[in-house]
């Protein structure tokens, strides 16, 4: 009698489960349904095309996400979907988020990524990143042709007597940016799919847009990418990248994700010394003079733990130069300035996690390491138009990997 009463509880148990399961699949159309909006209105944002909006339209599509968001995260939480470090990472967040939001009065971006990092919580990262393909090849096609139709307006610069050319983008280097992320995106699709010919494809790409818009990180970076698939498509002949045993693992752990974090204190230690030598002027001209941007960043304002709110006045947008140019291109710089300490901490920890997950595929490995190498000069870490990975922290990287809920009745095992 007993056995038969706990196998008729099991069979309840599980029959929660898959109904949970499939309200959870619901959840996550709608988020991705969500999120493509935010993505396609964000990456528009970029460009110069003039959209009239409805009324309040971020308002409401802010109040859509935060309900499939807490919906979803409270399916997930029954589900058994959030451990006791991913509960605490999600508190960390959403606080630094609202408070963020609140203190600034403006930046919107830090609440909108926190929800979205809450909302990708087990969705099968490839998901995310195809979706993000879809919509920035699209958009940036379109953008191409409407610029060079006459359609949206084609800012063109000039460095010295070289043309760059934005082909409808607020400026060059945010279009390289843009092919750059979304070469990150298709390889981290791709992965050991990704042939030579699409390899060769992208050294075009940064051919050409070293000739039109002269945008050398995001050039170099693209280069560097092709570099490192090379090395991932022979990576079995490379024993450094042995993974035989758990010690190797370990010190893997340690070396990428130390490099974030290295590559972090670089900049910030270089912006807050005061020290003048030909080695911090070589660096600086290395680094697009963004030692100097720092020190003036870091002389104006200081670092808060909530963020502030910070007026830049760069050069996007219109071929006038701005008077009093200010504009923090460092992403970590960027972020830990104007979002404050516990933003910029939260984003390391997003991306140290993303590394140990993946700390045995090197093309997110290296992927994610290139973006964090670009991020020294650049300022789109953060954006999640730009920088898919920046909400993929509590995503699923292991789709494959089914988890089984094992049930003992006495002798007998019921395995889901």
């Amino acid at each position: 009698m007993g056995r038969y009463i706990y196998s008729k509880m099991f069979l309840t148990e599980k029959y929660k489960n898959e109904m949970i399961s499939k309200l959870v699949k619901v959840f996550e159309i709608f988020y991705f349904i969500v999120f493509s909006v935010f993505l396609y209105t964000g990456f528009v944002a970029t460009t110069m095309r003039i959209v009239d909006w409805p009324d309040n339209l971020h308002e409401n599509i802010q109040n859509v996400l935060w309900w499939v968001v807490g919906i979803k995260f409270f399916l997930n939480l029954i589900n058994g979907d959030i451990d006791l470090k991913r509960t605490i990472f999600i508190i960390i967040a959403l606080i630094s988020g609202i408070m963020c939001f609140n203190l600034t009065k403006g930046y919107d971006i830090v609440l909108d990524v926190m929800v979205l990092i809450i909302g990708a919580i087990n969705i099968d990262y490839k998901n995310i990143v195809k979706l993000y393909l879809i919509v920035s090849i699209l958009v940036t096609i379109h953008v191409i042709i409407q610029s060079k139709s006459g359609e949206v307006v084609d800012l063109i610069y000039y460095r010295g007597s070289h043309i760059r050319d934005s082909f409808g983008f607020v400026y060059p280097t945010d279009f390289a940016a843009h092919i750059f992320f979304i070469v990150c995106a298709w390889i981290v699709f791709r992965q050991e799919k990704c042939t030579y010919l699409e390899l060769f494809f992208f050294l075009v790409l940064a051919v050409l847009l070293q000739y039109y818009c002269q945008a050398r990180c995001s050039v170099l970076s693209i280069m560097l990418l092709i570099i490192f698939m090379i090395i991932c498509k022979n990576i079995n002949k490379i024993v450094l990248f042995d993974t035989s045993n758990r010690h190797n693992r370990l010190y893997k752990c340690i070396l990428f994700s130390s490099i974030p974090l290295i590559l972090a204190s670089l900049i910030l230690i270089l912006g807050n010394t005061k020290v003048d030598n030909s080695f911090i002027s070589f660096l600086d001209k290395l680094l697009s003079t963004r030692v100097r941007l720092t020190r003036e960043a870091f002389l104006k304002y200081n670092v808060k733990p909530w963020g502030q709110y910070v007026y830049m006045n760069g050069n996007g947008g219109s071929i006038v130069e701005p008077e009093n140019y200010f504009y923090i291109d460092s992403s970590y710089v960027n972020i830990l300035i104007r979002y404050g300490l516990f933003v910029f901490l939260v984003v390391l920890v997003g991306i140290v996690s993303i590394i140990t997950k993946n700390i045995n595929n090197y093309f997110i490995l290296l992927v994610l390491i290139v973006i964090c190498i670009h991020s020294v000069i650049e300022h789109h870490l953060f954006e999640y138009y730009y920088n898919f990975f920046i909400i993929l922290p509590l995503a699923n990287f292991n789709p494959k990997k089914k988890q089984k809920l094992i049930y003992q009745i006495k002798d007998s095992e019921f395995v889901i």
